[in-house]
C-alpha cells in the first residue's frame, strides 16, 4: 500500500487493508480499535462546522482517502484504486458504491446494500438517480465535469422507497477515478450515516436555548446522551464483531484457495503459506517455515527471479509474473506461473505476498507440440513437403518452415512476395488456378516453376483447398506444395534415354539395315557379271556404302560418349579447328572449299574434341550434296562487339527448302519422320553446339531463294569472363 493511502486512512481513522494481501488478525483489530477511537474522537470534539448538506471541495486527487482525502498525484494508478476497492470492499462497514460516469451502478458493498435495506445484486444495471432522485444530481455532474473530488456533510436524505425511515442525514465523499488520459473513468461514493448524531445536534440546538430554563430537563438530556453512548458502544461491538468475521473468512479463503498463496519475509524466508501451495511442492507447512524460494526454486531461474525481486525493492514495479521451476522434496521438477507483490505497512516494505499455479501438464504440452513440430519439419524437409495457409481476405501467407526454406522466404509474408517467387513464364497461369479455386471451387492441383534464388530454377507440385463461412465467401486457402525438381530431372532423363533408345533402334532397323541392304544388292549384280569395268565397278559400290554405315556408327559412339560424360570441355581455338577441317577437305576433286578468317587470328571457346565433328560433317554434308562440282566457303567472324565468335558454312548446292530447316537437325522426334534416313551428322552437329552453349541453324544463301544453295550459321560464345555465355538475343 501506498504512503498515500496511509495517510489518508490516518486522517479517516480507519485502519488500511494492503489489496491481495489480509493483515495478521491483530493487526486488523489494532487496526479497527483505532478506527473507532478515532470515531469517538470525532463526534466528541466536532465543532458546529458546515450546515446540514453545505459541500465541501477537496483537492484533487489520483486516489483514495477516508472523507476525501486527496493523494499526492502519481502513486496510485487507475489499477491500483481497483485493487484497493476491491480489497477493502466487503470488509469496511463503511457503505461503498462503485459508479460509471453516467451514475450506474457497478458495484455496492454489502454495507451499502443494508443501508438501502437491498441485496447488493439489485444495484448494478440501474442508475443512482433511477433508485434515489434528488437534486444532488448536479453535484455529481459537477465532480465529472471538473474531475474533482467532492465532500458533502449532514446531507438530508429520504429514501423514497422507505419512507418510514424519515428523514436521515449522511456525510458522503464523491471521488473521481481517471483513466491514463486524465477522464473520469469512474466515480467511487463513500458515505456515513450521520442521523442519530444530526438528530442529537437538531436536539440539542433546538434545546439550547432552553436549556438553562430548563434544568429538569437535564435527566433527559443525559438519557439521550447515554443512548448515544449506546450506540457508540454497539457500533464498536460489531466493527469488533465484523473484523473477527473478516479474519475467519480470509484464513477460510487462503488455506482453501485452489491456488498456491505465500507470505514471505523481506530476508527470503516463509512466513505463511497455504496447503495448495504445500501440495506442488512436495513439503509440509512445518517443514517450509524452515526454508525460502530460493532453497526450492531451480538453480537456473534464480538470477532472474532475483533481478525481478531487486525490480519491486528499487520501486521499478509493483508486481511481477514469471514461469518459474520448483524442485520438489522429491526431486521432480514443477512448473508454476508465479505473481509477486510487495507489501507496504505505514509505508515501508514489509513483505512479499505471491500466488502460484501448477503449469507443469501445460509445458509438458508445450514441450509435445514442440517435438511434435520438429519432427513434422524434419518429414516435410526429408520429403520437400511443405504446407502453406493464405488468409484471402488479408492476403497473408502462413507456412511452414520448409515452405520458408523452399522458396527462400521470410515467415508471415503478404501474397504477393509469396508469388513474386513463381517463375515469370508460370505466373499467369499458376494465378489462374488458383482464382479459379478460390471463387469457381475448380480443384486446385499444379506443377510449375519458382525461382528462391537468383538462377536456381525449381520444379514443384502444389495441392490446395478453399474454407468458406456461412455465406459462402472464401475465407482461407491451404494445402501443401513439394519440391519434384529430382523428380521432373530423372523424368527428362528416361525421356531422353528412350529418345535415345529409339533413335539407335530406328538407325539399327532403318538406315544401316537400308544400307546393308543396298550393298548386299550390288554384291549380288557383281556376283552374275562378267568380270570386267561394270563388276568392278559394282564392287566399288558396296565398299562406299560399307563406310558411309561405319561412318554413322562412329557417329553413334561419339553422342554416346557425349551423353556419358567422357568428353570435357576446355578453351578450344574455333580458327585452328576450322583450319584443321579446311587441310582434311581441301584435296576433294572437283570441290574448292575456302576459308576466310576475316582476320581473326585466334577466337578461343569453350568445348572439346567433337567441336572438330562439327564442322567437318558441315563441310563433309557441303561436299557430298553438291554434285560433281562445287564452291564451299567457311567464314569467321566476331559479332556482338567479340562476345560471340559466329561461323558460317555456305555453299551452291540445291539448298534445303523451308519446311525441312528445323527438322534436319532433330533425329530424336518422332515427328520428324521425313527426315529418316539422313543420318547422324546434323543431330550431333546441334547436340554438340547446344552443349557449348552456343546455337545452330541453316538459312538460304541467297535469302529467299533455297534452291541457290544453303548456309549453315553457327553461333558459339566466346570464352572471356566479362561475357556471359546464356545470353542469346543474337538474332539470325
Amino acid at each position: 500500500m501506498s504512503e498515500n493511502l496511509k495517510k489518508a486512512g490516518d486522517k479517516a481513522g480507519t485502519g488500511h487493508v494492503t489489496p491481495g494481501v489480509a493483515g495478521t488478525p491483530d493487526k486488523l483489530i489494532d487496526e479497527l480499535r483505532d478506527r473507532v477511537a478515532f470515531l469517538e474522537r470525532e463526534l466528541r470534539a466536532r465543532p458546529a462546522g458546515p450546515g446540514a448538506g453545505e459541500e465541501t471541495r477537496a483537492c484533487p486527487s489520483h486516489g483514495l482517502g477516508h472523507g476525501g482525502q486527496a493523494l499526492p498525484p502519481g502513486h496510485l494508478s487507475p489499477v491500483e484504486k481497483y485493487r484497493y476497492l476491491d480489497s477493502f470492499f466487503d470488509i469496511t462497514i463503511t457503505p461503498l458504491v462503485l459508479l460509471d460516469r453516467d451514475f450506474n451502478f457497478i458495484r455496492v458493498n454489502k454495507a451499502y446494500a443494508r443501508a438501502c435495506q437491498k441485496d447488493p445484486d439489485e444495484f448494478p444495471g440501474h442508475n443512482h438517480f433511477e433508485y434515489y432522485p434528488s437534486d444532488a444530481r448536479a453535484i455529481f455532474e459537477d465532480v465529472v465535469r471538473t474531475r474533482q473530488p467532492v465532500q458533502v456533510a449532514a446531507r438530508p436524505f429520504v429514501f423514497p422507497d422507505h419512507p418510514g425511515l424519515g428523514v436521515t442525514y449522511w456525510n458522503w465523499t464523491l471521488t473521481p477515478l481517471l483513466d491514463e488520459r486524465g477522464d473520469v473513468e469512474a466515480l467511487f461514493f463513500s458515505l456515513e450515516d450521520v442521523t442519530a448524531l444530526k438528530r442529537a445536534e437538531i436536539e440539542l440546538e433546538r434545546h439550547r436555548d432552553r436549556l438553562q430554563a430548563m434544568v429538569g430537563e437535564q435527566t433527559r438530556d443525559l438519557e439521550t446522551a447515554n443512548e448515544l453512548l449506546r450506540n457508540e458502544i454497539t457500533e464498536r461491538k460489531r466493527a469488533e464483531d465484523g473484523l473477527r468475521e473478516n479474519e475467519r473468512r480470509f484464513r477460510a479463503i487462503f488455506d482453501q484457495a485452489a491456488v498456491g498463496m505465500g507470505q514471505v519475509s523481506l530476508d527470503g524466508r516463509f512466513m505463511r503459506v497455504n496447503r495448495k501451495f504445500c501440495d506442488n511442492i512436495g513439503y509440509t507447512y512445518h517443514e517450509l517455515m524452515g526454508l525460502g524460494p530460493g532453497d526450492i526454486t531451480h538453480p537456473d531461474d534464480i538470477p532472474e527471479e532475483q533481478r525481478q525481486i531487486d525490480r519491486l525493492l528499487a520501486g521499478e514495479a509493483s508486481t511481477f509474473t514469471s514461469e518459474k521451476r520448483y524442485v520438489r522434496k522429491d526431486g521432480t521438477i514443477v512448473w508454476i506461473n508465479l505473481t509477486v507483490t510487495l507489501v507496504y505497512i505505514d509505508g515501508k516494505p514489509a513483505y512479499f505476498s505471491g500466488v502460484t499455479e501448477d503449469i507443469t501438464g501445460r509445458k509438458r504440452a508445450e514441450e509435445a507440440l514442440r517435438e511434435s513440430e520438429a519432427s513434422l519439419a524434419r518429414a516435410q524437409a526429408i520429403a520437400h513437403l511443405a504446407s502453406w495457409e493464405v488468409d484471402v481476405r488479408t492476403n497473408l501467407v502462413l507456412g511452414s518452415e520448409e515452405l520458408y526454406r523452399m522458396f527462400n522466404l521470410k515467415p508471415d509474408i503478404s501474397m504477393d512476395a509469396y508469388i513474386a517467387k513463381f517463375h515469370p513464364d508460370d505466373r499467369a497461369t499458376v494465378l489462374e488456378s488458383i482464382n479459379a479455386a478460390i471463387y469457381q471451387g475448380k480443384r486446385y492441383s499444379t506443377d510449375y516453376r519458382i525461382v528462391p534464388r537468383p538462377g536456381d530454377i525449381r520444379h514443384v507440385h502444389a495441392d490446395g483447398e478453399v474454407v468458406y463461412d456461412e455465406s459462402g465467401l472464401p475465407v482461407k486457402f491451404f494445402g501443401t506444395v513439394q519440391d519434384i525438381t529430382e523428380r521432373k530431372r530423372t523424368e527428362e532423363e528416361l525421356k531422353v534415354a528412350r529418345q535415345q533408345a529409339e533413335l539407335y533402334l530406328d538407325l539399327m532397323g532403318h538406315d544401316i539395315n537400308n544400307m546393308h541392304q543396298i550393298a548386299l544388292g550390288y554384291l549380288e549384280l557383281a556376283q552374275n557379271l562378267p568380270p570386267g569395268p561394270l563388276k568392278d565397278e559394282m564392287i566399288g559400290k558396296p565398299i562406299e556404302v560399307l563406310q558411309r554405315s561405319a561412318r554413322l556408327i562412329k557417329n553413334v559412339r561419339k553422342l554416346q560418349n557425349f551423353s556419358d560424360g567422357v568428353f570435357q570441355n576446355q578453351d578450344v581455338d574455333v580458327c585452328e579447328v576450322l583450319s584443321q577441317v579446311r587441310r582434311e577437305f581441301g584435296a576433294v576433286p572437283g570441290k574448292a572449299v575456302t576459308l576466310n578468317l576475316n582476320g581473326n587470328e585466334r577466337c578461343r571457346v569453350r568445348a572439346n574434341e567433337l567441336l572438330n565433328d562439327v564442322f567437318a560433317n558441315l563441310v563433309g554434308n557441303a561436299i557430298k550434296h553438291t554434285g560433281d562440282r562445287a564452291d564451299i566457303v567457311v567464314s569467321l567472324d566476331m559479332t556482338e562487339k567479340g562476345r560471340y565468335c559466329r561461323v558460317s558454312v555456305e555453299d551452291d548446292g540445291p539448298g534445303i527448302p523451308d519446311g525441312l530447316k528445323e527438322k534436319i537437325f532433330n533425329r530424336m522426334l518422332k515427328s520428324t519422320s521425313k527426315a529418316k534416313g539422313m543420318g547422324l551428322g546434323l543431330y550431333l552437329v546441334k547436340s554438340l553446339v547446344d552443349s557449348y552453349g552456343g546455337k545452330v541453324w541453316v538459312e538460304d544463301r541467297v535469302p529467299g531463294d533455297y534452291t541457290k544453295g544453303a548456309k549453315f550459321v553457327v553461333l558459339l560464345p566466346v570464352n572471356d569472363q566479362q561475357y556471359p555465355h546464356n545470353d542469346f538475343n543474337v538474332k539470325h
